[in-house]
Protein backbone atom coordinates (compact mmCIF):
# COMPACT_ATOMS: atom_id res chain seq x y z
CA UNK A 1 0.00 0.00 0.00
CA UNK A 2 2.90 2.17 0.31
CA UNK A 3 4.41 1.81 -1.91
CA UNK A 4 1.26 2.25 -4.55
CA UNK A 5 0.90 5.72 -2.59
CA UNK A 6 4.66 6.62 -2.81
CA UNK A 7 4.25 5.73 -7.33
CA UNK A 8 1.24 7.77 -7.71
CA UNK A 9 3.47 10.82 -5.80
CA UNK A 10 5.88 10.19 -8.08
CA UNK A 11 4.07 10.11 -11.29
CA UNK A 12 2.06 13.32 -9.73
CA UNK A 13 5.42 14.89 -9.61
CA UNK A 14 7.10 14.30 -13.23
CA UNK A 15 3.35 14.81 -14.34
CA UNK A 16 3.87 18.77 -12.79
CA UNK A 17 7.37 19.02 -13.66
CA UNK A 18 6.81 18.29 -17.60
CA UNK A 19 3.40 20.68 -17.51
CA UNK A 20 5.63 23.53 -16.20
CA UNK A 21 8.21 22.99 -19.10
CA UNK A 22 5.91 22.94 -21.80
CA UNK A 23 4.39 26.06 -20.49
CA UNK A 24 7.48 27.42 -20.19
CA UNK A 25 8.68 27.00 -23.48
CA UNK A 26 5.90 28.53 -25.35
CA UNK A 27 6.03 25.62 -27.70
CA UNK A 28 2.67 24.17 -29.57
CA UNK A 29 1.61 21.21 -30.29
CA UNK A 30 3.09 19.57 -34.02
CA UNK A 31 -0.58 18.83 -34.81
CA UNK A 32 -2.14 22.40 -34.30
CA UNK A 33 -1.75 25.26 -37.12
CA UNK A 34 0.29 28.37 -35.62
CA UNK A 35 -0.09 31.88 -36.75
CA UNK A 36 2.55 31.12 -39.49
CA UNK A 37 0.73 28.17 -41.15
CA UNK A 38 -2.39 30.34 -41.58
CA UNK A 39 -0.57 32.81 -43.61
CA UNK A 40 1.16 30.32 -45.82
CA UNK A 41 -2.34 29.31 -46.42
CA UNK A 42 -4.13 32.60 -47.26
CA UNK A 43 -0.76 33.47 -49.39
CA UNK A 44 -1.67 30.71 -51.75
CA UNK A 45 -5.09 31.51 -52.68
CA UNK A 46 -5.47 33.08 -56.30
CA UNK A 47 -5.46 36.99 -56.57
CA UNK A 48 -8.47 38.76 -58.15
CA UNK A 49 -7.24 40.22 -61.48
CA UNK A 50 -7.32 44.02 -61.76
CA UNK A 51 -10.28 45.22 -62.64
CA UNK A 52 -10.57 46.65 -65.89
CA UNK A 53 -12.53 50.39 -64.22
CA UNK A 54 -12.16 52.05 -61.15
CA UNK A 55 -14.98 52.43 -58.10
CA UNK A 56 -16.79 55.17 -60.00
CA UNK A 57 -16.68 53.61 -63.87
CA UNK A 58 -13.24 55.24 -65.04
CA UNK A 59 -10.95 53.17 -66.86
CA UNK A 60 -8.21 51.80 -65.12
CA UNK A 61 -4.44 52.34 -65.73
CA UNK A 62 -4.32 49.24 -66.84
CA UNK A 63 -7.18 49.90 -69.18
CA UNK A 64 -6.01 52.98 -70.55
CA UNK A 65 -2.63 51.51 -70.98
CA UNK A 66 -4.01 48.30 -73.46
CA UNK A 67 -5.94 51.12 -75.29
CA UNK A 68 -2.92 53.20 -75.93
CA UNK A 69 -0.79 50.29 -77.37
CA UNK A 70 -4.07 49.17 -79.56
CA UNK A 71 -4.41 52.55 -81.09
CA UNK A 72 -0.60 52.69 -81.37
CA UNK A 73 0.25 49.81 -83.15
CA UNK A 74 -3.01 48.07 -83.97
CA UNK A 75 -4.29 48.21 -87.34
CA UNK A 76 -5.71 51.63 -87.51
CA UNK A 77 -2.30 52.99 -86.91
CA UNK A 78 -1.06 50.88 -90.43
CA UNK A 79 -4.32 51.34 -92.29
CA UNK A 80 -4.77 55.24 -91.41
CA UNK A 81 -1.11 56.60 -93.16
CA UNK A 82 -1.60 54.62 -95.92
CA UNK A 83 -4.70 56.46 -97.02
CA UNK A 84 -2.99 59.26 -96.16
CA UNK A 85 -0.11 58.51 -98.05
CA UNK A 86 -1.87 57.28 -101.18
CA UNK A 87 -3.71 60.37 -101.27
CA UNK A 88 -0.12 62.28 -101.14
CA UNK A 89 0.93 60.40 -103.75
CA UNK A 90 -1.04 61.04 -106.37
CA UNK A 91 -1.57 64.51 -105.52
CA UNK A 92 -1.16 66.78 -108.45
CA UNK A 93 1.33 69.61 -108.20
CA UNK A 94 0.35 72.84 -110.07
CA UNK A 95 2.44 75.26 -109.04
CA UNK A 96 6.44 75.50 -108.91
CA UNK A 97 8.42 74.47 -105.58
CA UNK A 98 11.69 75.48 -104.57
CA UNK A 99 14.43 72.61 -105.48
CA UNK A 100 15.99 72.40 -102.22
CA UNK A 101 17.30 68.94 -102.58
CA UNK A 102 15.56 68.05 -105.03
CA UNK A 103 16.38 65.57 -107.21
CA UNK A 104 19.63 65.87 -104.89
CA UNK A 105 21.20 67.77 -102.36
CA UNK A 106 22.82 70.64 -103.26
CA UNK A 107 20.58 71.09 -106.96
CA UNK A 108 20.75 74.68 -108.27
CA UNK A 109 19.21 74.40 -111.79
CA UNK A 110 15.83 75.10 -112.95
CA UNK A 111 12.82 73.97 -111.15
CA UNK A 112 12.94 70.30 -111.76
CA UNK A 113 10.72 68.42 -109.86
CA UNK A 114 8.17 65.52 -110.34
CA UNK A 115 4.07 66.52 -111.45
CA UNK A 116 2.38 64.69 -108.69
CA UNK A 117 3.64 63.49 -104.95
CA UNK A 118 3.66 65.85 -101.79
CA UNK A 119 5.99 67.05 -101.01
CA UNK A 120 7.94 66.61 -104.34
CA UNK A 121 11.29 66.06 -102.72
CA UNK A 122 10.47 62.37 -101.72
CA UNK A 123 10.30 61.68 -105.28
CA UNK A 124 7.35 59.13 -106.80
CA UNK A 125 7.24 55.26 -107.34
CA UNK A 126 7.79 52.89 -103.78
CA UNK A 127 10.82 54.94 -103.32
CA UNK A 128 8.64 58.21 -102.34
CA UNK A 129 5.63 56.15 -101.32
CA UNK A 130 7.62 54.51 -98.56
CA UNK A 131 9.29 57.76 -97.56
CA UNK A 132 6.03 59.33 -96.88
CA UNK A 133 4.59 56.45 -95.35
CA UNK A 134 7.22 56.60 -92.83
CA UNK A 135 6.43 60.21 -92.56
CA UNK A 136 2.70 59.49 -91.98
CA UNK A 137 3.20 56.42 -89.81
CA UNK A 138 5.99 58.34 -87.62
CA UNK A 139 3.67 61.37 -86.52
CA UNK A 140 0.58 59.54 -86.10
CA UNK A 141 2.99 57.47 -83.51
CA UNK A 142 3.48 60.67 -81.92
CA UNK A 143 0.11 61.91 -82.46
CA UNK A 144 -1.58 59.02 -80.44
CA UNK A 145 1.37 59.79 -77.56
CA UNK A 146 0.20 63.05 -77.36
CA UNK A 147 -3.18 63.07 -77.03
CA UNK A 148 -3.06 60.00 -74.45
CA UNK A 149 -0.21 61.62 -72.10
CA UNK A 150 -2.38 65.66 -72.11
CA UNK A 151 -5.40 63.11 -71.45
CA UNK A 152 -3.76 61.41 -68.38
CA UNK A 153 -2.62 65.11 -67.56
CA UNK A 154 -6.08 66.41 -68.00
CA UNK A 155 -7.39 63.36 -66.03
CA UNK A 156 -9.77 62.32 -68.70
CA UNK A 157 -10.43 59.43 -70.94
CA UNK A 158 -9.40 60.10 -74.81
CA UNK A 159 -10.44 56.40 -76.16
CA UNK A 160 -13.01 55.80 -78.68
CA UNK A 161 -15.76 53.26 -76.99
CA UNK A 162 -17.97 51.58 -79.55
CA UNK A 163 -21.74 51.85 -80.10
CA UNK A 164 -24.04 49.91 -78.18
CA UNK A 165 -26.47 50.41 -81.04
CA UNK A 166 -26.99 48.55 -84.23
CA UNK A 167 -26.97 48.92 -87.79
CA UNK A 168 -24.10 50.09 -90.33
CA UNK A 169 -25.37 53.73 -90.53
CA UNK A 170 -25.98 54.32 -86.48
CA UNK A 171 -22.54 52.99 -85.46
CA UNK A 172 -21.16 55.03 -88.43
CA UNK A 173 -22.21 57.94 -86.87
CA UNK A 174 -21.40 57.29 -83.66
CA UNK A 175 -17.80 56.51 -84.35
CA UNK A 176 -17.86 59.89 -86.92
CA UNK A 177 -19.07 62.45 -83.79
CA UNK A 178 -17.29 60.40 -81.05
CA UNK A 179 -13.63 61.71 -82.89
CA UNK A 180 -13.88 64.68 -80.63
CA UNK A 181 -14.90 63.84 -77.28
CA UNK A 182 -13.59 62.68 -73.87
CA UNK A 183 -15.42 62.06 -71.08
CA UNK A 184 -14.42 63.19 -67.75
CA UNK A 185 -14.28 60.61 -64.62
CA UNK A 186 -17.82 61.32 -63.68
CA UNK A 187 -18.85 59.88 -67.43
CA UNK A 188 -19.91 63.42 -69.05
CA UNK A 189 -18.45 64.10 -72.25
CA UNK A 190 -16.72 66.86 -73.09
CA UNK A 191 -14.91 68.50 -76.39
CA UNK A 192 -11.57 66.51 -76.39
CA UNK A 193 -8.88 69.02 -75.41
CA UNK A 194 -6.18 66.59 -76.29
CA UNK A 195 -8.22 65.30 -80.18
CA UNK A 196 -7.74 69.01 -81.11
CA UNK A 197 -4.02 69.83 -80.08
CA UNK A 198 -2.68 65.85 -80.42
CA UNK A 199 -3.15 66.29 -84.52
CA UNK A 200 -0.86 69.64 -85.05
CA UNK A 201 1.62 68.68 -82.84
CA UNK A 202 2.33 65.30 -85.06
CA UNK A 203 2.71 67.80 -87.86
CA UNK A 204 4.82 69.99 -86.12
CA UNK A 205 6.99 67.43 -85.28
CA UNK A 206 7.45 66.08 -88.65
CA UNK A 207 8.04 69.12 -90.02
CA UNK A 208 10.47 70.39 -87.49
CA UNK A 209 11.90 66.93 -87.84
CA UNK A 210 12.57 65.30 -91.38
CA UNK A 211 10.45 67.63 -93.50
CA UNK A 212 12.46 69.61 -96.34
CA UNK A 213 13.91 72.81 -94.68
CA UNK A 214 11.43 75.07 -96.75
CA UNK A 215 8.39 73.65 -94.90
CA UNK A 216 6.99 76.41 -92.04
CA UNK A 217 4.49 76.08 -89.32
CA UNK A 218 2.09 77.72 -91.83
CA UNK A 219 2.36 74.18 -93.70
CA UNK A 220 2.44 72.06 -89.85
CA UNK A 221 -1.75 73.50 -90.27
CA UNK A 222 -2.06 72.00 -93.39
CA UNK A 223 -0.73 68.87 -92.79
CA UNK A 224 -2.47 68.34 -89.55
CA UNK A 225 -5.58 67.79 -91.34
CA UNK A 226 -4.64 64.79 -92.51
CA UNK A 227 -4.50 64.06 -88.68
CA UNK A 228 -8.28 65.18 -87.97
CA UNK A 229 -9.26 63.12 -90.94
CA UNK A 230 -7.65 60.11 -89.74
CA UNK A 231 -9.46 60.47 -86.15
CA UNK A 232 -12.57 59.20 -87.65
CA UNK A 233 -11.24 56.87 -89.53
CA UNK A 234 -9.85 55.41 -86.62
CA UNK A 235 -12.65 55.12 -84.98
CA UNK A 236 -14.95 54.01 -87.87
CA UNK A 237 -11.57 50.86 -87.74
CA UNK A 238 -12.33 50.12 -84.21
CA UNK A 239 -16.12 50.69 -84.48
CA UNK A 240 -16.29 47.37 -87.13
CA UNK A 241 -13.27 45.60 -85.43
CA UNK A 242 -15.07 45.18 -82.06
CA UNK A 243 -11.84 46.95 -80.31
Amino acid sequence: MMIGIGSATCFAQIFQTATALNSNSGETLPDAPGASSQTDVSSASPRTPPAATTPDGFPSRSARGKRYLYELVGPGAFIGPAIITTIDQVRGLNVGYPNDGYPYPGYKGPEKHPTHGAPPEWGQGMGGFSKRYASNFGMGMIGTTTRYGLGELLRQDVAYHPCTCTGVMPRTVHAVTQSFVAHTRSGKAVLSVPAIVAPFVAAESGVAGWYPSRFSVSDSLRISGNFYIGLPIGNLIGEFTGK
